[in-house]
């Protein structure tokens, strides 16, 4: 992100020649000595609110574009995604430095299409992809956070143009909903939309179209990935990847779980539900609802790590950097997993928006120590007993528990204690996915692509057992 500001208070939003502006501060970039004013009033229309961080857009000059500033500190206030807000900062960045290069007004208002400004940035976008610089699906977004953009000046700030600068397009979709019924949906689109098409996946290719090109793990490389990460013996990334290969979850749940979440009582023996999303601490895609089915020995070892010395150690060290008491209740709220600094490792949509005045930092955590694991720790180990070639993502844990999941369910059926009109629509109730079609294709993985002989037949009895001795060989170090 270009400049963001840290720990802003949110005051006032307002131009300099408001007539309520109760003051003016001159501010001095130290790194160019150049001075800025900046205005301040009563917020009348907006709540008052803080964000650790502040996207802003300020161009390769050094100024600020005053409208685009105020509208992701409008995002600010009323969104909740400050992860997304940071990509719609990116992208005007680049909008309003392309408009500067080329000498005209991002606002530009002509009456010749092809010349207004987001066709001329989308013009632009389209050669970046032809000469392979990006993808179509990343210029696209681009172009519709820059939509969204003019959508916002014209609808809530009624900003009026005599050429739109661009034509929406709107048509009314059917779709099929996980329970059979139809639904309808009305889709806006844009003629600045860039048409992009999603690579073509091979008859055999291994991988799951599930928020992405996931690849589930086949048996032998599970077993690798588990020895490995015994080898190495980081408790932390130990749980980490091991609560997502047993639970499914994304990156952003496993890395804002609290420690409250396992200092409680629970069956042994049993499953332990853990709600994820909105209205929780823990952080999920878009903020949707889910229930997190715990295993009883996930559950069991990290309530053993909450109540050890290093997480309390490190508990400590959070506490010392934010000067705060290490109260009981902080330590519940506290994220279960820190870097050996005390830093959290992904920063919680709900922490975004607590003022915190030791904040120091202009870019979100989102768990780039666990991707640098990955590219340091696992890939190297992994290329070597299964070529140079090989990718793992951690997504691929999410795809790799559905196939578990699927298997066992199959196995159930095979010997007569599960009836097999009901794998689907229990894997997509542990999946939490909305579409039923997205659940179908763990269902179909293994026929399309032909891996059961890379399947031990024993692997999914003991893939528990396993994972069991791992932990419990961590507990007794």
């Amino acid at each position: 992100m270009k400049n963001n500001l840290v720990n802003f208070q949110l005051k006032s939003v307002c131009a300099l020649s408001d007539p309520q502006l109760e003051s003016i501060e001159t501010i001095i970039d130290p790194k160019n000595e150049k001075h800025y004013r900046v205005g301040q009033k009563p917020l009348t229309d907006a709540p008052s609110g803080t964000a650790r961080i502040l996207n802003t857009v300020i161009g390769e000059d050094g100024l600020p574009w005053d409208l685009g500033c105020y509208y992701l500190t409008y995002l600010t206030v009323y969104e909740a995604d400050l992860a997304s807000i940071s990509k719609y900062a990116t992208s005007l960045s680049e909008f309003y430095d392309f408009c500067r290069d080329g000498g005209f007004d991002p606002l530009l208002d002509i009456s010749s299409k092809r010349n207004r400004p987001i066709f001329r940035f989308r013009d632009h976008l389209q050669r970046s992809v032809r000469d392979g610089l990006i993808v179509g699906t990343t210029a696209n977004g681009k172009i519709g956070d820059v939509v969204r953009f003019f959508r916002w000046l014209m609808e809530d700030q009624n900003y009026s143009f005599k050429n739109p600068p661009f034509t929406n397009n709107s048509m009314f979709i059917s779709f099929a909903k996980g329970e059979g019924k139809i639904g309808h949906k009305l889709v806006v689109s844009t003629d600045a939309r860039i048409k992009s098409f999603p690579k073509p996946m091979l008859p055999s290719e291994d991988v799951i179209m599930d928020d992405g090109r996931l690849r589930p793990l086949p048996a032998l490389e599970q077993e690798a990935l588990i020895n490995i990460l015994e080898n190495h013996k980081n408790r932390e990334m130990e749980l980490i990847f091991l609560f997502a290969l047993s639970t499914g979850a994304r990156i952003q749940s496993v890395l804002t779980l609290r420690h409250q979440h396992f200092r409680v009582e629970a069956d042994p023996n049993s499953f332990v539900p853990l709600a994820t999303g909105w209205g929780t601490l823990v952080d999920t895609k878009a903020a949707k609802k889910d229930v997190l089915m715990i295993p009883p020995f996930i559950q069991n070892a990290l309530a053993i790590y909450s109540h050890s010395e290093r997480a309390n150690n490190l508990f400590k060290k959070y506490c010392a950097k934010r000067k705060i008491l290490p109260t009981d209740e902080a330590l519940g709220e506290c994220y279960l997993f820190l870097t050996n600094q005390g830093n959290p490792l992904y920063d919680s949509k709900a922490d975004l928006k607590t003022f915190d005045p030791t904040q120091n930092r202009a870019t979100l955590r989102l768990g780039d120590n666990v991707r640098k694991f990955i590219e340091r720790q696992i890939l190297p180990i992994m290329r070597k007993q299964f070529g140079e070639a090989y990718h793992f993502q951690f997504h691929d844990l999410r795809a790799t528990y559905g196939m578990n999941l699927v298997d066992e369910c199959n196995k159930l059926v095979s010997k007569g204690e599960m009836d097999a009109s009901a794998v689907l629509p229990y894997v997509q109730t542990r999946l939490n996915h909305t579409d039923s079609k997205i659940t179908e294709r763990y269902l179909g993985f293994r026929k399309r692509n032909q891996q059961t002989s890379e399947i031990l037949a024993t692997y999914q009895d003991t893939l528990q057992d396993r994972i069991a001795l791992l932990l419990n060989r961590g507990v007794n170090d």
